[in-house]
């Protein structure tokens, strides 16, 4: 087993013999199994052992354990006692959640402390079995076919080569000591239940579906690869960045011939696949549609859609501003204010990042805010009212900056559709006594 362990070490996860790697250390078969082999290299290790709490005295016995078996050997060890349970209830998550959300911090802790490259798991070619048979009962895409990889970030996995009687077999053989989880034997968690009921079951139909899974995951991964070298070429020719949002032109979002690596891109951003069914299904019908995923927005135009991280979406505005206020910023600009002497130029009148009001019709304090469905106001040179989203409409406002769209009111009346049209009930003419510019400045 040593040898085959180097070769994967080497050529599969790739590790050079200059880096440090700290050892995730349970206490069991597994683990105590992989410490051994690292022994037998000429790797900078330390162990790390975490104590969760969650078995009592059992363990507390397996700390015990790792660390005499470090002591004994020379071994650096570092552990830590953590309240899971206090941990799982207080985030409402579950205890194997919470377990990997306090360890995994603490990991990258003693990685800089002992200069360390990185974070070895005992994971084997079962574990990545049943993880892809548990993705697959869940659904799942193409990456959850894959099962565990041998390299991820800063974490590797030198034991996926192994099955677990390979384990059990080397451990006995070289006298290594370990301690049973007594969890492993319930089926109260899903894993378990596959581990002991249907890997069983399955494996009757061909002894060797562990090794047969194993080769299924390398060639999966390889293809798993070409496919993310596609849709970076993807993204570099057709996806464009501004203003905090990724767009792509629709003609290309709805292409058939690329569909698979829009497929992908959409699993990158968190949209599950009925989702995903939905977005691509019926392009007609979604113009000014949104999805969510748990992290992006997706929005649908004319001619583009649109993906902003959740995020990075402004809160709404809601500002008063005081009869003396020169200047008023806020989330897409800045507003400035000043009374004018004389009647403004033409190609100022013009400009529609200029509002010219008069004064004598205003009421302080005003409210700039965004717009909202409902509203109504008297376009400039129109006799009727008209909704504020009919009006973006007619003037094919993209969805993007109907988003920014905001409006100067007073008295709760729409005076100025920032940066669009003033109202006509507010508009100057050459009696007006006095006259209110107010500018807006883009960011």
């Amino acid at each position: 087993m040593d040898i085959p362990f180097l070769t994967y070490l080497k050529t599969s996860v790739k590790v050079s013999d200059s880096d440090g790697i700290l050892l995730a250390v349970s206490g069991g078969v597994d683990s105590m199994c992989m410490l051994r082999l690292f022994e037998a290299t000429k790797y900078k290790i330390v162990v790390a052992h975490c104590n969760f709490f969650l078995r009592g005295e059992h363990s507390d016995g397996d700390e015990e354990m790792v660390r005499t078996y470090c002591r004994q050997r020379g071994i650096p060890f570092e552990t830590i006692k953590f309240d899971t349970l206090g941990f799982a209830s207080q985030h409402k998550i579950s205890t194997q959640m919470a377990a990997r959300d306090l360890r995994y911090p603490w990991f990258e802790k003693l990685l800089k402390q002992h200069n360390l490259k990185w974070v070895a798991t005992a994971h084997h070619a079962q574990d990545s079995l049943e993880t892809a048979l548990l993705n697959l009962t869940r659904g799942t895409g193409l990456s959850g076919l894959k099962g565990i990889l041998p390299k991820s970030g800063n974490l590797i996995r030198p034991l996926l080569f192994a099955k677990k009687d390979d384990i059990k077999a080397f451990a006995e053989l070289n006298n290594i000591p370990w301690r049973e989880d007594s969890s492993n034997a319930s089926d109260k968690y899903n894993r378990n239940h596959v581990r002991h009921h249907v890997i069983p079951l399955l494996a009757k139909l061909n002894p060797k579906l562990v090794e047969n899974f194993h080769h299924t995951s390398v060639r999966v991964n390889s293809a798993l690869d070409y496919i993310k070298n596609e849709l970076e070429a993807f993204k570099k020719e057709y996806l464009e960045v501004e203003n905090e949002s990724i767009s792509i032109a629709f003609e290309v979002f709805y292409d058939e011939k690329k569909r698979a690596l829009i497929e992908f891109w959409l699993e990158e951003l968190g949209f599950n696949y009925d989702v995903t069914t939905s977005i691509l299904g019926s392009k007609e019908s979604l113009s000014g549609s949104q999805f969510l995923s748990a992290s992006h927005r997706l929005l649908i135009d004319r001619e583009t859609v649109i993906v902003t991280l959740l995020k990075q979406i402004k809160e709404k505005v809601n500002i008063e501003i005081e009869a003396d206020s020169k200047e008023q910023k806020f989330d897409f600009g800045t507003l400035k204010f000043r009374e004018l002497s004389e009647f403004p130029a033409k190609k100022d009148l013009m400009n529609a990042d200029n509002a010219f009001l008069d004064a004598s019709k205003l009421s302080y304090p005003l409210t700039l805010r965004n717009w909202q469905k409902g509203d109504v106001f008297q376009p400039f040179g129109m006799r009727g009212k008209k909704k504020v989203s009919d009006y973006l409409i007619d003037e094919k406002i993209p969805i993007s900056d109907k988003e920014k769209m905001m409006v100067l009111c007073s008295n709760k009346e729409i005076v100025w559709l920032v940066g669009q049209r003033i109202s006509e009930k507010f508009k100057i003419d050459k009696s007006a006594s006095q006259v209110v510019q107010v500018t807006y400045c883009k960011f």
